[in-house]
């Protein structure tokens, strides 16, 4: 889950700053996702996936 968030990220030319402000969370939270440090909530994998314009089961 941790790669496919980064590599839709960047397929997109979005920086982990924007997404951060997009989805409503702080820079340093989507860092730790990506690192696989921290495990996003249903609820913030939802809105992850509306703003790279996914659905969930593709983060999963």
């Amino acid at each position: 889950m941790e790669t496919r968030i980064k590599e839709l990220r960047t397929a997109k030319g979005m920086e982990q700053q924007e997404l951060a402000k997009r989805v409503g969370c702080s820079y340093w939270w989507i860092c730790h996702v990506e690192n696989g440090k921290k495990k996003p909530s249903i609820a913030l994998l939802s809105r992850i996936a509306e703003v790279l314009g996914v659905e969930l089961k593709d983060l999963l």
